[in-house]
């Protein structure tokens, strides 16, 4: 099972990606922000104000995944010793406090 998790194997994996990610992240993204802000209909009490939801409670469960994520990953290169599961696990901290901040700012 660890013999994926070689640095050699990971990167040769996911070199090819990132182009595709990214156009595919764009197109998702714009698609998703202009069906949710501006093609939503109002509520009925409490009007534009509900549109706010479609950003706060994914940003707040994508940074609850992540921190669980990373407490796993810790545990796991404790446990293990396994280097990459601390690398990820720093690698993913910056984006889990961009995530947090954005559910807390709405």
């Amino acid at each position: 099972m660890f013999r994926y998790f070689e640095p050699n194997k990971i990167f040769a994996i996911t070199s090819k990606a990132p182009k595709y990610v990214l156009f595919l992240f764009i197109v998702v993204l714009t698609i998703g922000l202009i069906e949710a802000l501006i093609l939503s209909p109002e509520d009925y009490k409490q009007s534009d104000s509900v549109r706010i939801m479609y950003v706060h409670v994914p940003a707040a469960w994508i940074s609850l995944g992540i921190f669980s994520s990373l407490t796993l990953l810790s545990i796991g290169s404790f446990i293990f010793k396994n280097k990459n599961f601390a690398l990820i696990a720093k690698s993913l901290a910056p984006s889990g406090f961009v995530f947090n901040i954005v559910a807390l700012v709405t």
